[in-house]
């Protein structure tokens, strides 16, 4: 039996009942208690305040500028740290005002989703120093401006690099834990947080943001291929299971792996890099090394298309355009060694 002292009567028992309804108040108090401090903890939460709208539908323009990238960039070289997205219509373009190309549609729903999210965005540190361990220190961040027209809408700093070197420590904005994308308003010390899937959801490298698919056309749509040189012209196209070429003066049946080189670097046409735009302004396309019309039957989900190549030095990699679209690729040796077949490359038995 429990007790307690007393001063005149030495020991006064407590009751089973009395130690029951004590333990039940003990119980009681800590779950008010705990449910106070999550009460507190969650209230507590700050989220960022005063931002802008920030969607698809109010914004035409993103900047992004990554000041450590575009310090150390080869000038000779274009958009190394510097990206602008444009809004052209109901779609997204990246690169220079003259100078742009159809953007990956995966990446932009990544930073569109990423910047909707900034109105929700969560305090993550009040601490300076903190921002390079989050890579929103100025020398490390990248600014990000939202336009809409030539109002500037919201800029932050934003810190989402897998890694970055500060002396010599490996620091890690983003990392597949916390999957964030790390911001802060130039000249506070608050920086707060959204989710980010990957890593460089706001690339500041131009070969991040574009479409890598030049042109596309299933071989089973397709009536015929027209390869033109400048000097000779043939064309290829099916006859039943096999392929056959029509030269000139000539015809045989193609080799079936040259035909196979051929249609796999059709599903899709595919870059390889992005010219500069100083290479760009020397290109004539409308004077081609080798010109390819790719003919699609009637009935066929794909449009026909033509594909024009002017030589890039003499490793074999091409500049390549899709003849009525004003962008410029690069298309590789090994990609222009299987796709720019010759005559007598296609052919295995030939006919008068």
């Amino acid at each position: 039996m429990a007790c307690v002292k007393d001063h005149n009567e030495g020991c006064t028992a407590l009751s089973r009942f009395q130690i029951a309804i004590v333990s039940v108040l003990l119980v009681v108090l800590t779950i008010v208690g705990l449910v106070l401090r999550l009460t507190t903890t969650y209230s507590e939460v700050e989220k960022i305040s005063g931002v802008a709208t920030i969607t698809e539908d109010s914004i035409d323009r993103i900047v992004i500028i990554d000041q450590e990238s575009v310090q150390s960039t080869d000038k000779q070289r274009m958009a190394d740290g510097e990206v602008t997205l444009w809004k052209i219509n109901d779609g997204w373009l990246a690169g220079l005002e003259y100078f742009r190309y159809r953007t990956d549609e995966n990446k932009m729903q990544e930073i569109l989703t990423a910047a909707e999210g900034i109105q929700k965005a969560e305090l993550v540190s009040i601490n300076q120093v903190n921002h390079e361990i989050l890579g929103v220190s100025d020398e490390h961040g990248k600014v990000v401006e939202f336009w809409n027209g030539q109002n500037l809408i919201e800029s932050f700093i934003v810190g989402d690099k897998a890694s970055i070197q500060v002396g010599d420590r490996t620091l890690n904005p983003w990392t597949p834990v916390n999957r964030s994308c790390f911001l802060r308003r130039e000249g506070e010390d608050e920086v707060y947080f959204v989710f980010c899937p990957s890593a460089d959801v706001f690339g500041s490298v131009l070969q991040q943001w574009i479409s890598s698919d030049i042109a596309w056309i299933p071989s089973h749509e397709i009536e015929k291929i027209h390869f033109t040189y400048r000097d000779e012209e043939f064309v290829l196209k099916p006859f039943g299971s096999a392929w056959v070429v029509n030269g000139e003066s000539t015809q045989g049946q193609a080799s079936e792996d040259k035909v196979r080189d051929v249609l796999r670097q059709i599903q899709p046409v595919s870059s390889s890099n992005l010219p500069t735009p100083e290479e760009v302004q020397g290109l004539d396309f409308r004077d081609p090394d080798v010109k390819i019309r790719f003919t699609s039957l009637p009935d066929a989900t794909a449009d026909s298309f033509t594909l024009l190549f002017i030589k890039n030095g003499d490793d074999g990699e091409h500049f390549i355009n899709v003849e009525g679209e004003p962008y410029v690729y690069i298309f590789s040796t090994e990609n222009s060694v299987q796709l720019l077949k010759r005559f007598d490359d296609m052919v295995t038995t030939t006919a008068p």
